[in-house]
């Protein structure tokens, strides 16, 4: 309970948080970001806000230059 792995963040901060916090997550211990693209990473602010996560894990693919760096 109150557990969830979370597999890309989503383009909206807001809404993964809202979705989150309706699922009674407090704990992530495990982040997925399958790629940089902003509809899979714009949302991680919102997936962290207030929770513990344990771990980031990410692809080695750079791409797109400018959301790697972010």
């Amino acid at each position: 309970p109150g557990t969830a792995v979370v597999v890309d963040a989503g383009p909206e901060p807001r809404a993964v948080d809202r979705c989150l916090s309706d699922l009674g997550v407090e704990t992530v211990p495990l982040l997925v970001l399958t790629h940089f693209h902003a509809d899979h990473t714009e949302g991680l602010p919102g997936a962290l806000r207030g929770r513990a996560v344990g771990a980031i894990e990410t692809t080695t693919l750079e791409e797109p230059p400018e959301q790697v760096a972010a």
